[in-house]
């Protein structure tokens, strides 16, 4: 029975398919990887340069256009529907993508050749690769842009370059949907939509490559040369993807036994910072293979698989022969290429200032130091958000501060809870500021989390205050959004000296409105401005001391910007230990996370190294994020 299972899988269509396609990737791969890993190396030091610089352009000429020194919630609205800023977002955004087509198209041409038995050669893939961006500008192929600009890294199926390794979707946006379900389930079908008309059109740049038409010429033709082969074209992909991470994995395994081994031999026992040194270049050596040689990688298989169906199909004498030569740019080519990015350096030379640039020289020359941690809503890994338990047991887990949300029970009370109404809480369709707290307190708020705190009932400021007052623990306050929370700035200050907490205590808040009341009532009590983006001179914001942003918008410039205000700058929420490293390079202050121990071990065996480790790391950290 086995033989017979073993005799039809081997004799199988998707095995002998598979077979071929992972015969013909490894043969890509060893033929050009002489060529193509060095040219991915240096490009993506010059891309991430690149891209900040258009990033940074944009923004800034936007906010110039508009009259603004800053961007945060109180003005990003009005900001980002600014015409100004519209035209030149799609600008930037038109170059960025040609930076991501000169590199698929270079790598992709090094592969192409190989696919024909030719050789390609450095000046082949350069050439290429800009000639490629250069036809980026036409309205006809405009349509790339949203395919490698959102298309590929919202997916994350196949990168295709280091800048498109995945997109992220910041955490709160995460939460609010994974918390509903209609939401969840409309993410879901997106997701499902947007892989299927990526899949659909895989192969459309390596048609646009090998072809003159245009890129929707290119996207029809992907779709006939795909059709039938769905399955088994996911399944190669799938495949690639894994065994190259497993091959990652055991390199940085060997590179892990190696260090170790080599170290202990000349140093004679392994120490502790030691150990934390080494892990951390084993995890560099692991990030730079993942995120810098997935894509040469990716576009061998890909490259592979289209070259293949082509054979099936007898439409490889179709494809035009100067598309498997080296031809150089055009004299008139190069010259639009230089002025495009030539321009791109002289606007940035006008934008920015030479303080701004002093202030993140001086931030990058300093080493990290370990950020404080905050229990978001306590410990609510392991209790119910925003209840007593929850900051108990952050207290016990010996964290630095809690940051709680505040509301106003129809009596006046002020009671802990982040949403105004009861339902994800309770199950009852009612607000908090409809009930006294008196009601409040027969409403059940724990078992929702879990049958064992079915005890828990909404906490009062007063309570969690003069818990942190007895543990010496700093807590942030912060006022929701206005409407029921109207008015409540008065009473937390009077809770506030009440428990005297003033030096403990800072008071934050989404909402400008709350801050500017509250330093009109009390200069001397820390705010901060919580902000899910920030840029440029947030030191301007009169009405906040410090900063607490949103993980996926805390970079090293903002860091130097805040401290030379004299400002702390903190970054929410953390749930997972791959953005530490990063948050602690960048230079933040505190960490909000819902899971503190996991925080708290996470910044145990991080690295808090300066010089080359860490401007090293913060390189591999770009790598994620254009």
């Amino acid at each position: 029975m086995k033989q017979k299972l073993k005799d039809r899988l081997l004799g199988s269509v998707w095995f002998t398919e598979i077979q071929v396609f992972l015969l013909n990737t490894w043969y890509l791969v060893r033929r050009e990887w002489v060529i193509t890993f060095p040219f991915l190396v240096i490009y993506s030091v010059f891309d991430i340069i690149m891209s900040s610089i258009l990033v940074r352009v944009a923004i800034r000429l936007a906010m110039k256009l508009k009259g603004l020194t800053y961007i945060g919630p109180d003005n990003i609205v009005s900001f980002l529907t600014f015409p100004g800023t519209i035209l030149l977002f799609l600008v930037m955004s038109v170059l960025v993508c040609v930076l991501h087509i000169i590199e698929i198209s270079g790598i992709m041409h090094a592969y192409s050749m190989s696919s024909v038995g030719k050789k390609s050669t450095l000046r082949g893939i350069v050439s290429t690769g800009l000639k490629s961006g250069v036809r980026t500008f036409s309205p006809r192929n405009w349509a790339m842009i949203p395919f490698i600009m959102v298309l590929i890294p919202l997916t994350g199926f196949f990168s295709l370059s280091f800048s498109s390794i995945r997109a992220v979707i910041p955490g709160f946006i995460r939460e609010y949907i994974e918390a509903n379900d209609l939401y969840r389930a409309l993410y879901l079908v997106i997701y499902a939509v947007m892989l299927l008309v990526e899949i659909t059109y895989i192969f459309s740049m390596n048609i646009f490559l090998l072809e003159d038409s245009g890129f929707f010429a290119a996207c029809r033709k992907s779709r006939r040369l795909i059709r039938g082969k769905y399955g088994i074209t996911v399944a190669c992909l799938v495949l690639v993807s894994i065994l190259f991470s497993l091959g990652v994995t055991a390199l940085s395994s060997m590179v892990s036994s190696c260090a170790i081994n080599l170290y202990t031999l000349f140093s004679g026992n392994l120490s502790r910072a030691a150990a934390v040194r080494l892990a951390s270049w084993i995890l560099v050596v692991n990030q730079f293979l993942g995120n810098v040689i997935a894509p040469a990688v990716n576009i061998a298989a890909l490259t592979a698989l289209f070259f293949h169906y082509l054979e099936q199909e007898n439409m490889l004498a179709s494809m035009a022969r100067h598309a498997f030569q080296d031809s150089l740019m055009t004299k008139k080519q190069a010259m639009k290429a230089a002025a495009v990015f030539a321009a791109a350096f002289l606007v940035l030379r006008f934008t920015m200032t030479a303080e701004d640039v002093a202030a993140v020289r001086r931030e990058a020359m300093t080493e990290p130091r370990r950020p404080e941690v905050f229990a978001h809503r306590g410990d609510s890994v392991n209790a119910p958000e925003n209840s007593m338990p929850a900051f108990e047991m952050a207290v016990l887990e010996q964290t630095d501060g809690i940051e709680l949300d505040v509301h106003r029970t129809k009596d006046g009370v002020l009671v802990v809870s982040h949403d105004e109404s009861m339902e994800r809480i309770s199950g009852l369709q009612v607000n908090v500021s409809d009930l006294t707290y008196a009601e409040i307190q027969e409403i059940d708020t724990g078992s929702w989390f879990s049958k064992n705190f079915g005890y828990v009932r909404l906490s009062t400021l007063d309570e969690v205050l003069k818990l942190c007052r007895r543990n010496n623990v700093r807590v942030q306050i912060e006022i929701k959004s206005p409407g029921p929370a109207t008015g409540m700035e008065e009473p937390i200050l009077q809770c506030i000296n009440d428990n005297d907490m003033r030096d403990l205590a800072v008071i934050i808040s989404l909402e400008a409105e709350p801050l500017k009341k509250v330093r009109e009532l009390d200069p001397g009590i820390r705010t901060a401005y919580c902000m899910y983006a920030a840029w440029d001179h947030v030191e301007d914001v009169g009405f906040s001391d410090d900063f607490t942003v949103e993980e996926r918008n805390v970079t090293p410039e903002l860091a130097a910007i805040v401290h030379a205000s004299g400002g702390k700058l903190y970054a929410w929420t953390i749930n997972s230990e791959e953005s530490v490293q990063n948050l602690i390079d960048c230079g933040v202050d505190g960490i909000l996370t819902d899971n503190p121990i996991m925080l708290k071990s996470a910044l145990d065996h991080a690295d808090y190294t300066g010089g080359i480790r860490k401007l090293l790391r913060q390189y591999l950290a770009k790598l994620q994020d254009f």
